[in-house]
């Protein structure tokens, strides 16, 4: 790898701070995002919740738990029908995005509420993330309709092999670093000997790399 990358700690604080400006002047300074998996729950038998009469677990409550357009949004089905997915909007913060996925995880526990209300014959639904108390019953039928022919073809060959073992779910981070602050980088003058003849795309993905390594440790 480079020594340019392997010195980068070496980077002035002032430097970095101005590329970030620079970065958010072009709006691309967004740098931390959140993804988080849920599972609905049937609070009945602690099952995951894969339908509610003849809709998925998903549309029902996205339709009829009085979810503002906005929050609504940021809400999206995952591989089966109970689950899925939060994503907030990257923040430069991670506080921020955290905040976020906080904020819609608790609209979600009030359009829980909202449809206990005003469906007292459905069972009380429960939110989890992480964690599920007992398998999935899937069957071909649980794979949402909004996958395409080809996902949904092999999401049925995996259910038709493993059957009740496929129950993913997890939560995961993305950490991004937006295109104008490594082209700052590449740019300065103070690295254009040190860089030689290397070009942005090739310096920009040794980055990554980089990056990816000292991350690693940290990941689960």
């Amino acid at each position: 790898m480079i020594k340019t990358l392997m010195d980068l700690k070496k980077i002035d604080v002032k430097n970095v701070i101005r590329g970030m400006e620079f970065a958010e002047k072009e709006g691309e300074s967004n740098i931390y995002g959140i993804e988080k998996e849920f599972a609905f729950i049937d609070g009945s038998n602690l099952y995951p919740l894969q339908r509610i009469g003849r809709q998925s677990a998903y549309k029902f409550i996205t339709s009829y738990g009085n979810i503002q357009p906005d929050q609504k949004r940021h809400i999206m089905p995952e591989v089966f029908d109970y689950m899925i997915e939060v994503i907030t909007e990257p923040h430069i913060s991670y506080n921020r995005a955290v905040d976020k996925i906080l904020l819609i995880e608790k609209n979600l526990w009030t359009a829980l509420d909202h449809i206990e209300n005003e469906f007292p014959g459905i069972n009380m639904i429960l939110l989890s993330s992480g964690t599920l108390y007992k398998p999935a019953k899937i069957e071909r039928d649980n794979i949402p309709e909004v996958w395409g022919d080809e996902k949904k073809t092999y999401l049925e060959e995996m259910v038709r092999r493993y059957g009740e073992k496929l129950t993913p779910q997890g939560m995961h981070s993305n950490i991004s670093i937006p295109d104008p602050l490594i082209s700052f980088q590449y740019h300065r003058c103070g690295y254009k000997k040190e860089r030689g003849s290397v070009g942005y795309v090739e310096f920009r993905n040794e980055v990554y790399v980089w990056l990816a390594c000292k991350l690693r440790p940290f990941a689960s």
